[in-house]
């Protein structure tokens, strides 16, 4: 390829972060601008950050911009004329104008195995259906949620205690490799976008705090998947009345504790600075945080003892 592509970027997680950072290593295109959401207070003290992309454009030099609707940014995209966009967890709709502007189009990365999980929770939904592959689609960008066609999808393989942010790790090593190779080979025309099968496309909602709340009527297994695929946000918990502990069914096979004997099913012992295991018939081991709060155990999933 002669020329550079003019690019722009539109994206604002880490993940976004990464591929941005596969397309500076490239060499193959000319980020003109970065487009991404605005700063946002953050904890107690409501201290500003900037999103990740925003933080590796300015180390780069490249012009940023953080409209509060992407109809601002019109005007500044005309005037590039850019040859391609590129969008990664950017949080907004696109609308037609900006998606027809460029000559090779707008090209995202979703974090599924597309038509599977059209949606914002991907990742999670791949854990709670207990899927043993992930991945990523790069992909065109239409008018609707996640239907443009497939350039190309590369998969990942999930361990038995996958959680989110593990599976996400591996979303941001696959990207980082495929991304701009992915992109150069459909300029060229070594790769055919392929249209998705809409008859097997399946929609995820978005995730709510609410819905790390575990309901001990579900089967052993879904509790055992919702802890994994909501860590590490929103995180999961449950109230239960103490005088019931026994009778419950609560399963979590944590990484990285001490051995526990085997053999207690019908009990439960208190160790390890306040991680309670509980046993039940099948030998699953649950291990979750805990604390007293009036006549309730509250319990609060962590990933290892220490945290």
């Amino acid at each position: 390829m002669e020329n550079k592509i003019k690019t722009i970027f539109m994206g604002t997680p880490e993940l976004a972060a990464v591929g941005l950072q596969a397309l500076i290593d490239d060499g193959h295109f000319d980020v003109k601008l970065v487009i991404t959401q605005a700063d946002k207070a953050v904890g107690r003290n409501l201290k500003i950050n900037k999103p990740a992309v925003k933080i590796l454009a300015e180390k780069n030099n490249i012009k940023v911009i953080q409209p509060l609707k992407i109809k601002e940014a019109t005007e500044i995209i005309e005037e590039i004329a850019p040859d391609l966009i590129v969008v990664i967890a950017y949080g907004k709709i696109i609308p037609k104008d900006i998606l027809d502007s460029p000559k090779y189009g707008c090209i995202n990365v979703h974090g599924s195995l597309l038509p599977k999980y059209r949606g914002s929770a991907c990742i999670q939904a791949t854990i709670l259906n207990g899927d043993k592959q992930g991945g990523i689609t790069i992909m065109k960008i239409d008018e609707t949620m996640d239907t443009g066609d497939i350039i190309k999808k590369i998969s990942v393989n999930l361990e038995k205690e996958e959680t989110s942010h593990s599976l996400m790790e591996k979303i941001k090593k696959i990207s980082q490799e495929n991304l701009a190779q992915t992109i150069i080979d459909f300029i060229e025309g070594k790769i055919k976008s392929e249209k998705q099968n809409n008859s097997l496309a399946t929609y995820v909602k978005m995730i709510k705090k609410e819905d790390g709340h575990l309901k001990f009527n579900e089967s052993a297994e879904i509790i055992e998947r919702k802890i994994r695929a909501y860590f590490p946000w929103p995180g999961t918990f449950a109230f239960i009345e103490k005088e019931a502990l026994p009778k419950k069914e609560i399963l979590f096979k944590i990484q990285n504790l001490p051995a526990i004997p085997f053999g207690v099913k019908e009990d439960f012992e208190i160790s390890h600075h306040n991680t309670l295991y509980y046993f039940i018939p099948d030998d699953i081991r649950v291990c979750v945080k805990w604390s007293l709060v009036g006549e309730q155990l509250y319990y609060q999933y962590k990933e290892s003892e220490n945290e």
